[in-house]
């Protein structure tokens, strides 16, 4: 109980200190604003009132005269007509000497309004001088402050650009790092005490001034000269944003209607290409001009994720492209890649660093990318890799070109698809529906000219169906065309979308890996092997094949590889088949 009584005792003690605290605080303030008051009051009109007092004290003076010399005061001696005369005309002379005063005050006021307003002007034309002279319009609003702040004897302030969401300063006038954090937090919170905070929108860019409150208050010249400036400067600043704006608006016009018609031109270049092999490397070589980057690439994405790989390549070293690849590979590492598969939209990173999503950090990684869907058949089969060497890299306009881009892309890809399915019919083998050895020739020669050209890897594969001329003659020819057909399929869910499976005759086939080394192509056919022996065939035996792998080396002919591998393929069967081998091993 006592323990009780204590603490309300002190708690009431406790509370009457800090109400008498709270109002000694809140009473000087007032007395500080009142003083402040009187002495604007009396700076503008000290003399009205000194000369005021003097004509009361002299009034003062006249009637305490004229009551020691008759002996009572005026008004008891009005009842005569002299006596009321008298005073009356003295009251008027006093009461017109106090009119004449408060006229001259008035119009010796009025003289310096004039003259400040006039200098105010003065001061507000010559900011407007100033600032047409300068190209920098963050420089424009540092001049103007500056003025403005001279005049008004602000201390301290500081002038926020608000960028990309953040708060970036332009202007700094004694503010320590301490205070610009605070003020950071008021501008947040919009609760200031300490600090006056405007905010102004010039052409769709915000600015935010705080300066510190001052210990005076604005006098009425100070707060016209505040109104001039927001009204009159204000104007100019915006007008000269708008027409910075529209100077660069137009520029970006232009420059986005020339990179539109030197791309119209490009995609009929592209419309032009027989294969979309030849499609892709013509496009990885144009994307970096268009984009102002350094290196592209373009990643096959239509398969399972461990099939991913490059489909071509620009400024990218091999040894960087082969470990990207084997990353990218990881779920870990390729959600950007995903992230586009899946939503069959452009994706900008604007900074990969802080991409949570799965990036692949390689040594000389880029900081921005833009990944560009190519659509096939309604879903994505590849990625365009648009590589930025900075943070926040790519402008509004570049996400607008890489939206075109994919649309424009993945059209013409569709058509050849759609061309290629036309020429299929030619060009591919009836029964199994696969490359015949007309297009094997062709296509040959071409991969062969590119991996020589760019030197890059390139592998072929001979294979041959082990007893197929035992299942023939024994099953017949049905079950033969059957094991002709379902193994061909099995290889080509197997292989990558780059990889082309081709019948060469008979039971043989051809495989060509474009961008892959023997090794690679040999898991590949591990794969293929372990799918072949689930198609059993009548005799209840598994179906295996008998592989041929030779990877291009410089200076390699068509006949010379194809030898090669045709070699290794032989060396297999005679092994016993159901096994690779490579004729360099």
């Amino acid at each position: 109980m006592e323990k009780s009584v204590i603490f309300l005792k002190t708690f009431r003690k406790l509370k009457k200190q800090l109400f008498e605290e709270w109002a000694r605080i809140e009473v000087g303030k007032r007395v500080q604003k009142s003083r402040a008051v009187l002495k604007i009051f009396f700076e503008v009109h000290g003399l009205a009132t000194l000369m005021g007092v003097t004509s009361i004290a002299l009034i003062s003076l006249f009637m305490q005269i004229d009551y020691f010399t008759y002996g009572s005061w005026f008004y008891k001696r009005m009842n005569t007509f002299v006596g009321a005369l008298f005073y009356l005309t003295v009251l008027v002379f006093f009461v017109m000497l106090l009119l004449i005063i408060v006229q001259i005050d008035r119009e010796r006021v009025l003289r310096i309004e004039k003259l400040e307003e006039l200098k105010q002007m003065d001061i507000v034309t010559n900011i407007i001088r100033q600032i047409a002279k300068n190209s920098s319009f963050n420089e424009k609003i540092r001049i103007t402050i500056k003025t403005i702040e001279k005049y008004l004897d602000i201390k301290k302030s500081i002038i926020y650009i608000v960028e990309s969401d953040k708060l970036e300063p332009i202007y700094k006038n004694n503010i320590s790092k301490k205070e610009e954090k605070e003020i950071k937090g008021i501008i947040a919170s919009g609760d200031s005490v300490k600090y006056d905070i405007k905010h102004y929108n010039l052409h769709e860019t915000n600015y935010y001034y705080a300066a510190l409150k001052m210990r005076n208050p604005f006098s009425k010249s100070q707060k016209k000269f505040i109104l001039r400036c927001e009204r009159n400067l204000l104007k100019a600043l915006e007008s000269d944003k708008l027409f910075n704006a529209t100077i660069e608006g137009r520029k970006k016009k232009e420059a986005i209607i020339e990179r539109y018609k030197h791309f119209h031109i490009f995609t009929s270049e592209l419309q032009n290409t027989w294969t979309t092999e030849e499609l892709y490397w013509k496009l990885v070589g144009a994307v970096p001009r268009y984009f102002h980057v350094e290196t592209a690439s373009i990643i096959d994405v239509s398969g399972h994720q461990k099939e991913w790989s490059f489909l071509s390549l620009h400024n990218i070293p091999n040894s960087v492209a082969k470990m990207v690849e084997e990353k990218i590979k990881d779920h870990d590492f390729s959600g950007n890649l995903t992230e586009v598969k899946n939503s069959k939209k452009v994706l900008y990173i604007k900074d990969t660093r802080k991409y949570k999503k799965g990036w692949v950090n390689a040594e000389g990684a880029p900081i921005s990318w833009i990944g560009v869907p190519i659509i096939v058949d309604g879903d994505t089969a590849a990625v365009i890799n648009i590589d930025g060497y900075h943070k926040d890299n790519f402008k509004e306009e570049d996400i607008v070109f890489a939206n075109a881009l994919s649309d424009v892309v993945s059209g013409i890809v569709q058509k050849m698809v759609s061309l290629e399915k036309m020429k299929s019919l030619s060009i591919k083998d009836p029964l199994t529906s696969i490359y015949n050895r007309r297009e094997f020739d062709i296509r040959f020669k071409e991969e062969l000219e590119r991996a020589r050209r760019y030197r890059r890897p390139l592998s072929i594969v001979m294979t041959d169906i082990d007893g197929f001329k035992k299942c023939n003659d024994e099953f017949g020819h049905l079950e033969g065309d059957r094991l002709l057909i379902e193994s061909s399929k099995i290889i080509s869910s197997a292989i990558r979308l780059s990889d082309i499976i081709f019948r060469f005759g008979g039971d043989e086939f051809v495989l060509l890996f474009p961008e892959t080394t023997g090794k690679q192509a040999a898991k590949v056919l591990k794969k293929i092997m372990r799918n072949l022996k689930k198609l059993v065939r009548p005799d209840g035996t598994p179906t295996t094949m008998s592989l041929g792998i030779a990877q291009y080396r410089e200076g390699d002919t068509s006949k010379a590889l194809l030898n090669r591998a045709d070699k290794a393929m032989y060396k297999a069967k005679g092994s016993g088949g159901n096994c690779i081998y490579g004729i360099e091993n």
